[in-house]
């Protein structure tokens, strides 16, 4: 949108406060988390004025924190997504496709957005077929900030138990755990050439490659 001085646009689905709002990396999808414990997906209509419900995602027990997109290749997506097995040893995207979100002979690739919450886990969803893809469980406390590395292999989470956690997506576990604080603590990563860079309030350091 070009710079206005008004408001072109309401988004009121939500029943309570809003805690964070994040657009994909082409601005076509906006998602928003709020104290109702919903992750909600807003998709772009042909006006960039116009914007319409596109998901409601509910898996947390407690207020959601924030909310943070996966944008990297559609391959590495697709392993991420098939890294998870269901019972019948089935990747998720398997049984997504088997279930008419796609052709199973097609190269259906999910849209993943990650959410961190109160309840201290962080749920990793395909926003395409409105599905819980996995949960990362660890943190003590409230979880404040998530972040992709930008090659799509891992997410970084900032949490009120002071730590960072690097969570191997493939693998469904945590990588590294950073606990150099002793305050609460807010995270950022920036990519920098091949690296990235985790942005502290009194050091920066490279985190993973």
């Amino acid at each position: 949108l070009p710079f206005c001085r008004y408001c072109v646009k309401t988004l009121s689905e939500h029943r309570e406060w809003i805690r964070c709002v994040r657009p994909n990396a082409d601005g076509s999808l906006l998602a928003s988390c709020s104290n109702d414990k919903e992750v909600r997906v807003w998709s772009q209509g042909t006006s960039p004025r116009e914007w319409k419900p596109q998901a409601v995602l509910h898996g947390h027990e407690h207020v959601v924190e924030c909310v943070a997109w996966l944008n990297t290749s559609p391959q590495n997506v697709k392993l991420i997504a098939e890294g998870n097995k269901t019972e019948n040893g089935e990747s998720q995207l398997q049984v997504q496709q088997m279930n008419g979100v796609d052709d199973a002979n097609s190269d259906y690739v999910p849209i993943i957005l990650a959410s961190g919450a109160r309840d201290r886990q962080i749920c990793i969803w395909d926003v395409k077929a409105s599905t819980l893809l996995f949960v990362l469980a660890g943190h003590d406390n409230w979880v404040r900030q998530l972040v992709f590395h930008p090659h799509g292999k891992y997410l970084l989470s900032a949490s009120d138990d002071k730590t960072v956690r690097v969570w191997d997506l493939k693998n469904r576990r945590c990588y590294k755990t950073l606990e150099a604080h002793s305050h609460f603590m807010f995270t950022e990563l920036r990519p920098m050439q091949s690296q990235a860079v985790l942005i502290k309030p009194s050091e920066f350091g490279s985190v993973v490659e």
